[in-house]
């Protein structure tokens, strides 16, 4: 008669001696072959073996808490098998094992915790006032000697926090909860991230070009996360920031095929240009937010450069860096314009004049299409093409550092004028600065013009009179967010 598993779980379960591997080779040498080559695994003992044999078990399962990968332990008991989890974190960090612990909580002491309920927390303290003299051992001077006594003994200092075991175990804790963010970030396996020292970091596979490059931890975040582009070391040097920027600012320039000069020292005598434009007589520069800082640029370097081109008859553009980074494709809708780049153009005519009241509107809009974006104004007029917003002006009261010697409650100050990105809308805006003054009867109306990207073509022939080019505004960078405060404009 044939023997099998079955007949030797029978056997294994109810005879000592016969649940030995020298009773089964003695009697079945055939079936204990099977069970010993079921599993490769060379660590797992014999009884494991018969386990894995009986329940067709290739591999050894994988604790159940979901964010543990580990393998679980065998119970040693073939009637038990393998534990539900592998260690006791695991279970006690178990969702539905935190559900009935919470559950027997509420039901048995009113409190999610036992040390919640004011009854235990009293009993605690009166056994501590028994034996201690105090409600906390730590309040009791000899206990708090002794344990001082004890870790200077143990490990050289008075305090347990003090000690190299302690503070390898955070190093260790902090490399890896720094290796499970980036590794979630960069959709990569751990093994592809080694951290070298505090402050060095090794990628691996992360570049095409590349195989492993090493990259500060700061360098790395802010090219990840602030600059989005490729951290590669070896394909982007580590060097100012600000040049890699200016590299997608001449990959822009060259993607709309125009004739341009890179690094021009002609226009302005031997002072460099980023980017000259011959054929649209205009020039364009990236300032870096550091080294183009008051700290490193005088207060007026920026606007005698914009008045050494204006005297050439060149247009300069001056771009900052985190409005590339945060305004790229405003930055890159002005461009655009600027060179008759524009597809969609309509003419005024098809679009209807509308007082915006939505504020939501008005915020999203500006924030969305203007350099500077939102700021607040009491009169909002926009154009509507097909039921949708596609410009907008703005108008209020007189701010304190616009100059006017009219003080007539009937003078306003031109806010905002911006189109959609990339729309072009032929004589927009006046159409609506015409609907303005027909409506409100203002008196006189101030416009500051940002002179880092508009002339003043446009609104000399809106009907505006030149009055003074005002001082240049400084700024304050702050580095740890890369952005400018006090926003530098030259009017």
């Amino acid at each position: 008669m044939k023997y099998d598993i079955n007949d030797y779980i029978i056997d294994f379960s109810s005879s000592r001696y016969k649940n030995r591997e020298v009773w089964l080779i003695k009697n079945h040498p055939q079936l204990y072959d099977k069970i010993i080559n079921y599993i490769s695994n060379y660590n797992v003992i014999y009884k494991q073996r018969v386990y894995h044999y009986y329940y067709k078990l290739n591999e050894i399962p994988k604790c159940k808490n979901k964010c543990c990968n580990n393998s679980t332990k065998y119970s040693g008991k073939f009637k038990l098998g393998y534990r539900d989890f592998c260690c006791v974190k695991c279970a006690v960090n178990d969702d539905k094992i935190k559900n009935n612990r919470l559950e027997t909580n509420l039901l048995k002491y009113n409190v999610k915790h036992p040390f919640q309920n004011e009854n235990i927390k009293e009993k605690i303290k009166q056994k501590n006032i028994n034996f201690f003299g105090v409600d906390n051992p730590m309040k009791n001077d000899n206990i708090v000697n002794k344990l001082k006594k004890n870790i200077l003994k143990k490990y050289g200092v008075d305090n347990f926090f003090k000690t190299k075991k302690f503070i390898q175990n955070q190093t260790i804790k902090k490399r890896n909860k720094y290796i499970i963010y980036w590794s979630n970030i960069l959709n990569v396996d751990k093994s592809k991230i080694i951290i070298l020292n505090n402050n060095d970091v090794k990628l691996i596979g992360l570049c095409d070009k590349h195989s492993e490059f090493i990259i500060n931890k700061n360098n790395l975040y802010n090219r990840i996360v602030q600059y989005k582009i490729n951290p590669c070391t070896k394909c982007n040097p580590i060097g100012e920031q600000s040049s890699i920027k200016e590299k997608e600012l001449l990959d822009f320039i060259k993607s709309l095929n125009v004739n341009y000069i890179e690094n021009d020292r002609k226009i302005l005598n031997g002072k460099e240009l980023d980017i000259y434009l011959p054929d649209n007589k205009i020039a364009i520069e990236f300032n870096g937010l550091y080294w183009h800082s008051d700290k490193f640029k005088d207060k007026n370097y920026h606007l005698n450069k914009t008045n050494l081109c204006e005297k050439q008859g060149v247009q300069l553009f001056h771009i900052f860096e985190d409005e590339w980074i945060y305004k790229k494709e405003i930055v890159k809708s002005i461009i655009k314009s600027k060179l008759g780049l524009i597809k969609n153009n309509f003419f005024a005519r098809k679009t209807v004049v509308k007082e915006v009241i939505d504020n939501k509107l008005i915020r999203e809009f500006l924030n969305k299409n203007h350099i500077q974006g939102f700021v607040g104004s009491k009169i909002k007029l926009g154009l509507f093409y097909e039921n949708e917003l596609v410009s907008l002006m703005t108008f209020g009261k007189k701010r304190k550092f616009m100059n006017s010697k009219s003080k007539s409650e009937d003078d306003y100050e031109l806010i905002r004028v911006c189109n959609k990105l990339n729309t072009n809308i032929v004589g927009g805006a006046s159409k609506l600065f015409k609907y303005f003054l027909r409506i409100y009867k203002s008196e006189e109306t101030t416009f500051c013009v940002d002179r880092r990207y508009d002339d003043n073509n446009l609104y000399i022939e809106m009907g505006f009179n030149f009055i003074e080019k005002t001082k240049a505004i400084s700024y304050i960078m702050n580095a740890k967010f890369n952005k400018k405060y006090f926003t530098k404009i030259y009017n």
